[in-house]
């Protein structure tokens, strides 16, 4: 994502609210460093076209499926789009994988193919993008999974049965320092 700045003096800053929570955001999200997270701009928002719809890159070792022995399939690229509603802060992030992943916190069947049970309720209100981008990556890697909350009941059964010992790993694949907040 090439770095952009903003002129927050701008009368339209003065007046709305969220193309100045939008830009502030897309401030952070340029901040992350990382060659295993990358950050793109799908679409913008108003005459100063600020970012609404983001595809995340992530190029870390999650499962994809599993074989018929039951073993899991690995991918190392996984895409996810974070698009920003008319009412963010107010309205939660909505998440969802672009590509496969296998996983029981994300749904992939029916209408809500792809989302993300990224228990986001309060991102906007007292959270920030990059702590959200952050939150997704350790649901990749199985360091963050929501055992209540789950889409796929033969996910989270595989899932408790093999206790993820086959990928979960006690050193994981991606260390990332949370920003304070």
């Amino acid at each position: 994502m090439s770095n952009v700045s903003y002129n927050f003096k701008d009368p339209i800053f003065e007046k709305n609210f969220l193309y100045r929570r939008l830009a502030k955001e897309h401030l952070l999200l340029q901040e992350i460093e990382s060659d295993l997270i990358k950050i793109e701009v799908t679409d913008v928002r108003g005459p100063l076209k600020i970012p609404d719809t983001y595809y995340i890159h992530f190029y870390l070792k999650s499962i994809t499926g599993i074989n018929d022995d039951q073993s899991p399939k690995y991918g190392d690229h996984h895409i996810v789009e974070l698009h920003l509603p008319l009412k963010y802060p107010m309205e939660s992030p909505r998440i969802y994988m672009k590509t496969e992943i296998w996983h029981p916190n994300i749904k992939w069947e029916g209408k809500f193919k792809g989302r993300i049970c990224g228990n986001t309720k309060e991102y906007g209100k007292g959270y920030d993008l990059t702590q959200l981008v952050f939150r997704i990556a350790e649901i990749l890697q199985f360091k963050n999974y929501h055992a209540k909350n789950y889409f796929n009941y033969r996910r989270h059964k595989w899932f408790r049965k093999s206790q993820c010992a086959c990928f979960c790993t006690r050193s994981s694949p991606l260390n990332l320092n949370r920003p304070p907040g």
